[in-house]
């Protein structure tokens, strides 16, 4: 039985070929998250009225709308981090297939 099977292989392929615009518009949101995520929380410090710069940082770190902001990035983060492992995942599938192939080959060289 062969290591990589057909299925594996069109699985591999299928990715490959058609989530690469998916996964670029993951990373696209990931970095439009992290801005976002920046300027709640510059936002929220130049909206609070505490005195310290100390104080406002953790005002605004603690805030409910910057968490969100924080859960939005999680997310984004999660998807770009899905894509990169789909795709390494594609990779060694082929690269296990090349080399099932290759020994195929030299078996055939042999009898």
């Amino acid at each position: 039985m062969p290591l990589v099977t057909e299925s594996m292989l069109q699985a591999a392929f299928d990715y490959l070929n058609t989530q690469g615009e998916t996964a670029a518009q993951a990373r696209a949101d990931l970095i439009i998250a992290e801005h976002r995520k920046k300027q709640c929380r510059a936002r929220l410090i130049l909206a609070s009225s505490r005195g310290s710069a100390g104080l406002r940082e953790a005002e605004a770190d603690s805030s409910k709308e910057y968490e969100q902001a924080f859960l939005v990035e999680a997310e984004a983060a999660q998807r770009v981090e899905w894509h990169r492992h789909q795709k390494s995942r594609s990779d060694a599938i082929l690269a296990a297939w090349r080399t099932q192939e290759s020994s195929a080959r030299e078996l055939t060289k042999i009898r």
